[in-house]
């Protein structure tokens, strides 16, 4: 199917020129704004049995992320320039399966603009692992790198003290990118905002299928988020297709909360 056709239900095909990429969407609805996105396992159609039942509470935008080459930072900076051409300064954000990871680091990175974000059908990133401590200061020695005896007679006692070079640090090593074809196992804190000491302070939904014996992941996202809730749901591993009509619910009850229609 071509970008010019709908592929959701009453939704409008539409596509934006960025500094470097075209990205085409779909679109409808009225109300609060919520962006959609899809994982690498599956296009943007992955909503397409979801959005519909949004759209009647919700402007919806579903984003085609289909270029796996763009890191986080570029991913991030993409949506949120998608939704400002389209008049949301604030928006909620769901991510589906591994763009879970993609919405909370477009969360993380953009927090002021995120009011709510829903993380939908995926596994926690890594655990952030506690700053180390640092170091002890080196001692300080004379010249001679020996250290002074308690009371150095006052004929040998060095005229001079001279500070040892101070070590060249080594360079930072740049943080992994991630990309919507990232697996989650990889997805690690570098790769999530920057800094493992970044948390999302509003409100996070974590959606999980709770068929087939899996137990409640969430958590496994507190240590990114803030404000974080569960609901499982009796499904599949594709609950988008699998339990639409409950997603649906879960994700609008949810996100009824969050921005207010665009005047």
């Amino acid at each position: 199917m071509g970008y010019g056709e709908s592929v959701f239900d009453g939704f409008q095909h539409g596509r934006v020129d960025l500094w470097d990429v075209t990205l085409c969407f779909q679109h409808s609805g009225r109300g609060p704004a919520v962006l959609l996105l899809h994982g690498p396992d599956r296009p943007h159609t992955t909503w397409h049995r979801v959005a519909p039942l949004l759209a009647n509470q919700f402007t919806v935008v579903c984003p085609d992320l289909a270029d796996p080459s763009r890191g986080n930072h570029e991913t991030a900076l993409d949506c949120v320039a998608l939704m400002k051409s389209l008049g949301h300064d604030e928006f909620s954000v769901a991510g589906y399966g591994p763009a879970a990871h993609l919405a909370l680091h477009l969360a993380l990175t953009h927090p002021t603009l995120v009011e709510r974000l829903a993380l939908v059908a995926a596994e926690p990133p890594a655990t952030p692992s506690p700053p180390a401590p640092a170091a002890a200061p080196a001692a300080f020695f004379p010249a001679t790198g020996a250290p002074p005896a308690a009371e150095p007679p006052a004929a040998t006692a060095p005229s001079t003290l001279v500070a040892p070079a101070p070590a060249t640090p080594a360079p930072a090593a740049a943080p992994p990118a991630y990309n919507v074809s990232t697996p989650a196992a990889r997805t690690t804190p570098a790769t999530l905002g920057g800094s493992r000491k970044r948390r999302f302070f509003r409100p996070v939904l974590v959606v999980w299928a709770a068929g087939g014996g899996q137990s409640d992941p969430v958590a496994g996202w507190r240590p990114w988020c803030e404000d974080v809730r569960s609901v499982g749901i009796d499904g599949g591993r594709h609950l988008a297709e699998d339990a639409p009509e409950e997603l649906a619910a879960a994700l609008g009850q949810f996100l009824d909360h969050g921005t207010s229609p665009v005047s």
